[in-house]
């Protein structure tokens, strides 16, 4: 097998994200991200597992990684197109301060607000309007990303697993994946709708040549304690 990445190879990577002056924003290395005062207990550090070209990483790694070796280290610079796109003045926004009222909200510059899963920055306040930029922080800006290809993932079941982190908050070891005779038996806590089967059938068929039919089914897990996975990526829209 090949040592260089395709384009639906399953890698795992480890990233540190920059400013071009330097300044580190994002990373999955938590000694980085204490070293650099940007560490949070919410993210879940770590390497992370991703299929290339499906959209699991900014756009900017996604493309870079195809045609890189696997056990290398690299500097990539993402423009912002690639990024998190560039700054649209209609996403600067003036809201009535009497909508913070409303919601018992005291507005101040800086002030993160969350507008039905918009989320945004508070940049002025004048009289009784808030200018709120709903742009992402880093909108505009172009980006170093320093990314190391860990490994490849040849495991079919590992494939699996790790796509469905990144669409399910779902804790793996509630996750059941057996393959036998080219048929994938996912068992998930929950009952899974007919057009998601079919989705993820086309997907994995598609994905993993070992694949090629799917059975689901429901598994009892206690879910009372259950706080759902969010593992922070580099093409995530929270503040890390």
């Amino acid at each position: 097998m090949s040592s260089t990445i395709a384009l639906n190879d399953f890698v795992e990577v480890t990233y540190t994200g920059k400013l071009e002056d330097g300044k580190i924003f994002d990373t999955n290395i938590e000694s980085v991200a204490k070293a650099n005062q940007i560490h949070s207990p919410k993210q879940k550090y770590g390497p992370i597992k991703i299929c290339v070209g499906e959209h699991q990483i900014l756009e900017g790694i996604d493309k870079e990684l195809i045609g890189k070796e696997i056990g290398n280290k690299y500097t990539l610079n993402i423009s912002y197109e690639l990024g998190f796109g560039k700054r649209d003045i209609k996403k600067v926004q003036l809201v009535p301060l009497s909508t913070f009222k409303e919601h018992k909200v005291k507005p101040f510059k800086g002030l993160q607000v969350d507008f039905d899963g918009q989320i945004g920055i508070v940049q002025r306040i004048s009289g009784g309007r808030v200018m709120v930029n709903f742009n992402h922080p880093l909108a505009g800006k172009d980006l170093i990303y320093e990314v190391e290809v860990l490994q490849r993932i040849t495991d079919p079941t590992e494939k699996v697993k790790a796509y469905i982190g990144h669409i399910m908050p779902i804790k793996q070891e509630h996750l059941d994946i057996n393959l036998k005779d080219k048929t994938l038996q996912i068992a998930l806590p929950f009952e899974v709708p007919e057009s998601f089967q079919e989705a993820m059938t086309e997907k994995f068929t598609h994905l993993i040549k070992e694949v090629e039919k799917i059975e689901f089914s429901k598994k009892e897990v206690d879910l009372s304690n259950h706080t759902p996975e969010h593992i922070h990526g580099p093409n995530c829209n929270h503040n890390h």
